[in-house]
């Protein structure tokens, strides 16, 4: 399904802004934000505090095609979706992410494969509440997805 189109920013001001969480991550635990649906230690890859992990802590997994979904306080407009996938040995993730602003009409944003360590995906700038990551495959023996940290927020410099 298309992306409908977003009125592009004619306002100026401190209540647009808000909108856009000033500039910071509306995904963090500590902004409201919750992860839902099938996956394994959900909230993990929301927290501030995220610099170690190993084989069996500090991140949230789901089985390939079995969503995480990140659920924001409030609709926000985002820009930008930056996550670590799990970069301890030398696996690589197939993956796409779908994104809503009510859970009823999602839009895929990125369908990618063949990837490892640090995501940034670039998408339109559009109010947003619901996101879901879904791993749909990978390489060197793993079936699931694993997230360390995940953000979203508006990059003003875009």
């Amino acid at each position: 399904m298309a992306l409908p189109a977003f009125p592009q920013d004619t306002k100026s001001g401190a209540s647009y802004d808000i909108s856009r969480n000033y500039g910071k991550d509306v995904a963090s635990f500590e902004n409201g934000a919750q992860c839902s649906k099938g996956c394994t230690f959900p909230n993990v890859m929301l927290r501030t505090n995220w610099t170690e992990y190993n084989g069996s802590t500090g991140y949230t997994f789901a089985n390939s095609h079995v969503p995480i979904q990140v659920n924001f306080r409030m609709a926000y407009v985002v820009n930008t979706l930056k996550f670590l996938l799990w970069d301890q040995d030398n696996r690589t993730y197939d993956y796409k992410i779908e994104v809503s602003k009510d859970e009823k009409a999602w839009y895929t944003v990125c369908n990618v494969k063949d990837k490892q360590s640090w995501q940034e995906v670039q998408i339109d700038a559009r109010p947003i509440k619901h996101v879901r990551l879904i791993g749909t495959g990978g390489k060197n023996n793993h079936s699931q997805l694993h997230i360390v940290k995940f953000m979203a927020y508006f990059d003003y410099s875009r």
